[in-house]
């Protein structure tokens, strides 16, 4: 899944200074299922409330720091890292074919012995969730979905100018990682400004990492038909990657009684992400306390 073995180096290194800087209390997770091993971090009281984090394609586990760190104080929390992305186990890649990875999930649940978590996917990571909701109605709790694949078509010209921008070393890196995920508020130039550690950890993975070049399916409408699990979507209308307007069209025709939020002016990249995905997570538990 790597170019070199120097760049997988390069990119462990990465992942490592990452995890200690942002979430130093993070349990590293090796879980063993029937079909190999499962990484990921986990945080939070083992008795506590599960929620299950599951991250796009290119994008690690230690990308959720954030939620990690908030949602600890009162859930229990598992980032995963998913099947053939770069901080998974060597040799785990599957097919992207419907069913293949709500198997996987079924299998890394029973494997952590919870049922019916709370799941939060965004991009690649809302298409697995929807896969396992779709597949498994009875099994899932509440999911939320962030700029996620599955539900509407994808946009393939400004993949096509990430990959040129992409080819022009570490500075062309940077700015094709910042256009996919963009459009963003205009950043005020600083002195001595720098690298936060995820971004500085997703230039590494963009620099050594052979992403999935596979396109991935759009699910039908009897599929969306089975979810039956409480959800909320949220997609950014200026969404370079996906078709948001789209997708959150056909979410709200077809996935029963979803809460779908389309954001002006938003990109891939969801702002203050974590405090939308606290404030749903601790909205399905009260309600679940509730009820």
């Amino acid at each position: 899944m790597f170019r070199s073995p120097e760049g997988e180096q390069a990119f462990r290194r990465a992942y490592d200074e990452a995890v200690a800087l942002l979430v130093p209390a993070a349990e590293r997770l090796r879980i063993p299922t029937p079909s190999g091993l499962v990484h990921g971090l986990a945080t939070g009281r083992p008795t506590a409330r599960p929620v299950v984090l599951l991250h796009g394609s290119g994008a690690t586990s230690a990308g959720w720091a954030a939620e990690l760190s908030d949602l600890s104080r009162d859930h229990r929390v598992f980032a995963l890292d998913l099947p053939g992305e770069a901080a998974s186990a060597p040799g785990s890649r599957r097919p992207l074919t419907p069913g293949t990875h709500a198997a996987w999930l079924t299998e890394v649940l029973a494997a952590l012995g919870i049922e019916r978590p709370t799941i939060v996917g965004e991009s690649l990571g809302g298409w697995v969730s929807l896969d396992f909701a779709s597949r498994s109605p009875d099994a899932a709790g509440p999911v939320m979905l962030v700029s996620s694949s599955g539900i509407g078509p994808r946009r393939l010209a400004p993949l096509l100018i990430a990959g040129l921008l992409g080819a022009a070393g570490d500075r062309g890196r940077a700015k094709a990682l910042r256009y996919l995920t963009g459009p963003h508020q205009p950043r005020p130039e600083t002195a001595g400004e720098t690298v936060s550690p995820l971004t500085s950890l997703a230039l590494t993975t963009f620099a050594h990492f052979s992403p999935r070049t596979d396109a991935l399916p759009v699910f039908g409408d009897e599929a969306l038909a089975r979810v039956s699990s409480p959800m909320r979507i949220v997609y950014g209308a200026g969404d370079r990657m996906l078709d948001a307007p789209a997708a959150a069209s056909r979410a709200r025709a077809r996935i029963r009684d979803a809460d779908v939020v389309l954001l002006d002016g938003v990109g891939h990249l969801i702002p203050d992400r974590a405090g939308k995905v606290g404030s749903f997570v601790r909205a399905q538990g009260r309600a679940g306390a509730e009820g």
